[in-house]
C-alpha cells in the first residue's frame, strides 16, 4: 500500500511540474488590435474620443458601440457634417439616450 502511494505520489509531482512548465515556457499571447483609446484604458488613462474625426474602430472602444453603430456614426457625420455637440449624437440611428449617457464620459467634439 505505501509503495503505490510513493508512486501516486510521484506521479502527481510529476504532472504538477509538467504543466508548471509548460505554461512559465508558453509566451503570453500578443495583443491584436491596440488603440490609443485602449492603452489609456489599460493604463488607467482618460483620453476623449472626438467623435468628429474618430474612425469607426476608434469609436467601437466605446462602451456599447458596435461597427454597426461606429459605421452609423461616420455615415450621420459624412452627409451631415461635423457635431456640434455630444447630444446631436442622438440624431443618429441607433444611439438612444441611454447609450449617449453610457458613453458621455468617453467622447467630445
Amino acid at each position: 500500500m505505501k509503495r503505490y502511494f510513493r508512486y501516486g505520489a510521484l506521479l502527481v509531482l510529476f504532472f504538477g511540474i509538467s504543466i508548471s512548465v509548460l505554461f512559465l515556457s508558453t509566451p503570453p499571447f500578443e495583443q491584436t488590435v491596440s488603440t490609443s483609446a485602449e492603452d489609456a484604458f489599460w493604463s488607467g488613462e482618460r483620453v476623449l474620443v472626438n467623435i468628429n474625426t474618430a474612425s469607426p474602430d476608434e469609436l467601437c472602444t466605446l462602451p456599447q458601440i458596435g461597427e454597426k453603430r461606429a459605421l452609423a456614426i461616420v455615415e450621420y457625420r459624412e452627409t451631415s457634417g461635423a457635431f456640434g455637440s455630444v447630444e446631436e449624437l442622438c440624431e443618429v440611428d441607433g444611439i438612444s439616450d441611454g447609450i449617449l449617457n453610457a458613453i458621455r464620459e468617453y467622447i467630445t467634439t
